[in-house]
């Protein structure tokens, strides 16, 4: 069914009605409490509903900032691994520079 703010059902029925409560952009984090009216006939029922805002800073870390941590890790790591390289190849090349000594 569309979304509306009157859902109509049968007598002997029963129907399942998702509701969906957005928060405006600048609303206060915090408990927010509307109520839920649902009518049969001239009977009426009355519930009250409690919606929770969540502060943005709460809702966990957004992807970008996991993927510059990422990016920045992947960094160092190739930085540590190209001084080690190059180390390594210092060191074989002063091996070869000891082991190419002629003796007269």
């Amino acid at each position: 069914f569309e979304p509306s703010s009157v859902v109509v059902i049968s007598a002997g029925q029963s129907q399942t009605v998702y509701l969906r409560v957005s928060a405006n952009d600048n609303a206060v984090a915090g408990d927010k409490v509307f109520k839920v009216v649902v009518k049969a006939d001239e009977v009426s029922k009355e519930t009250t509903v409690v919606a929770k805002v969540k502060d943005d800073s709460a809702q966990g870390t957004p992807l970008k900032a996991v993927l510059e941590w990422a990016l920045i890790i992947l960094i160092v790591v190739l930085i540590i691994l190209g001084i080690v390289l190059l180390v390594n190849k210092m060191r074989n090349n002063k091996d070869e520079e000891d082991d190419e000594q002629t003796y007269y």
